[in-house]
């Protein structure tokens, strides 16, 4: 085969390297991709670990009478359950490094008319409490680490940190987002009270 001075075009090992080029990026981003996914199915999954339960009342009293049945909101993981009142209607939760990230239905909604272009997007912004347990007993002198108890058992504790501040980027809707976080926080505080161990 004669070569021409001007020829034009590529060699085999010029074509080889575009190829592998292009399978490397083409396997970048099929990785990447797959670890994105896998992240967000487990934090979706992670809510849909809670259960709401009824638990009809054993009292006689209550049993003859026209009292509607207690609905329990279980935290499978931390083994507790609480109940569930109409002030947490949607209550559910996702967890990242061991932190339970609550939410519920009013919150929700106060916050999309706060932050309606979604500016303050992900888990810790869209929670009005993260609970989390630890072992043995709350501090007597608790640190800024140790969280405000909201429960504690015989071996654990449950303790929760709220937020700084509402993601707000409407100032006009920022007193009806500080009220439905208040009410919710208060809600969860409350159910907590009468929060029972998971059997």
């Amino acid at each position: 085969m004669k070569l021409l001075k001007n020829q034009k075009g590529f060699s085999l090992i010029e074509g080889l390297l575009v190829i592998i080029a292009v399978a490397l990026i083409g396997f970048i981003i099929f990785y990447v991709y797959n670890v994105n996914k896998k992240a967000n199915d487990s934090l979706n999954n992670a809510g849909s670990n809670s259960t709401i339960e009824q638990n009809p009342s054993k009292s006689s009293e209550q049993t003859t009478s026209n009292t509607p049945a207690i609905q329990y909101f279980s935290f499978k993981e931390l083994g507790v359950k609480i109940p569930l009142s109409k002030s947490l209607a949607g209550l559910q939760y996702k967890i990242q490094d061991n932190y339970y990230y609550v939410n519920d239905d009013a919150l929700a909604a106060a916050k999309t008319k706060c932050d309606p272009r979604n500016e303050f997007a992900g888990i810790t912004s869209n929670s009005f409490a993260s609970l989390f347990k630890k072992n043995g007993q709350y501090p007597k002198s608790p640190e800024l680490g140790d969280g405000v108890l909201v429960k504690q058992y015989e071996t654990f504790y449950i303790a929760a940190s709220y937020p700084n501040g509402p993601p707000c980027t409407v100032d006009s809707e920022l007193s009806a987002y500080a009220k439905a976080l208040s009410e919710s926080k208060q809600a969860l505080s409350n159910a907590f009270k009468e929060a029972k161990l998971i059997q």
